[in-house]
């Protein structure tokens, strides 16, 4: 999705109004991306990390990698995935 806007955002930003900025801060005009999403050049908003991958840093254009096979990422992760053995230890916490 293309936002409309005067000026063309770097790839690791967001824009949802029309920005006079390619790098805004986050407000009203967009922002950048966070850890656990990423944002192609010219987002109109931020994408979550696609299932499978990981994306761990802000910033991002494209997911950091894929996930080691045997993990998985959970919504919002950020440090490329958890085990089953780690997804019982934090269920059983709660």
């Amino acid at each position: 999705m293309w936002a409309f806007f005067t000026v063309l955002l770097v790839s690791g930003y967001f824009c949802s109004n029309a920005s006079d900025t390619a790098t805004p801060v986050l407000g009203v005009m967009g922002g950048p991306c966070d850890p656990g999403f990423y944002c192609p050049t010219g987002s109109a908003d931020k994408t979550q990390c696609d299932p499978g991958t990981y994306c761990q840093t802000a910033l991002l254009s494209a997911p950091t990698g894929n996930c080691t096979a045997g993990r998985w990422n959970l919504l919002f992760d950020t440090k490329g995935a958890v085990t089953l053995q780690r997804m019982i230890e934090r269920m059983s916490s709660v």
